[in-house]
């Protein structure tokens, strides 16, 4: 496993150690439209950096990402990670 402390940077405006949207996509092997969709479409909520209005990810949204990213890679639709969602939807069967 990738060690997050050298992978994501520091934003004194959020407090918390956070990424910006490249370094995410990066981080988790995808594209940076996957991740705007998964926003557009409700899968995982951003944080934005007061200063700029920047999209700031943070450990907890790196790892909802990854689960996101796991669960389409193994066929679950979308639905099944959506944010809104129970935790317990999570284990419902792929396609």
């Amino acid at each position: 496993m990738i060690g997050r402390s050298s992978t994501l940077g520091r934003s004194s405006t959020l407090g918390r150690s956070s990424t910006a949207c490249t370094a995410a996509a990066s981080l988790l092997n995808t594209t940076i439209d996957a991740i705007r969709n998964w926003e557009r479409n409700r899968r995982i909520e951003v944080p934005r950096d007061p200063a700029n209005g920047y999209r700031r990810y943070g450990a907890p949204e790196i790892d909802r990402l990854r689960v996101i990213r796991m669960l389409l890679r193994a066929g679950y639709s979308m639905m099944a990670s959506s944010s809104r969602r129970s935790r317990s939807n999570l284990s419902l069967r792929p396609g």
